[in-house]
């Protein structure tokens, strides 16, 4: 087995994802809807972080795999948090070493 490596940053992404709205209403209206923006939080470990995006893989394999890649523009995050810095890292669910994962296809 081999877990996925590099991947040391466990983080919180507070972002904002772009919004569409339908329909006609009154300029102040769509004004209010569109300056509030849609209000994220993804968590993921960071696989990928350049000057205008960041790769978040919520996902993690056994065999060296990741799953579920979110590219964030850069421009739409907010604050990064890292989590080991915000929790006791042991706190962070693993699986030990040896220690097979329990199944629940029996």
């Amino acid at each position: 087995m081999s877990w996925p490596s590099g991947l040391s940053r466990l983080v919180v992404v507070e972002w904002i994802d772009a919004s569409s709205f339908d329909g006609w209403r009154p300029q102040g209206s769509m004004l209010t809807a569109v300056q509030g923006g849609l209000g994220c939080r993804s968590v993921g470990w960071i696989l990928y972080e350049s000057e205008d995006r960041l790769v978040l893989v919520p996902n993690l394999s056994e065999v060296g795999s990741v799953g579920d890649a979110m590219v964030i523009p850069k421009v739409a995050v907010i604050e990064v948090i890292d989590l080991a810095e915000a929790v006791n890292q042991d706190a962070v669910p693993h699986r030990l070493p040896g220690k097979p994962i329990k199944r629940s296809d029996g």
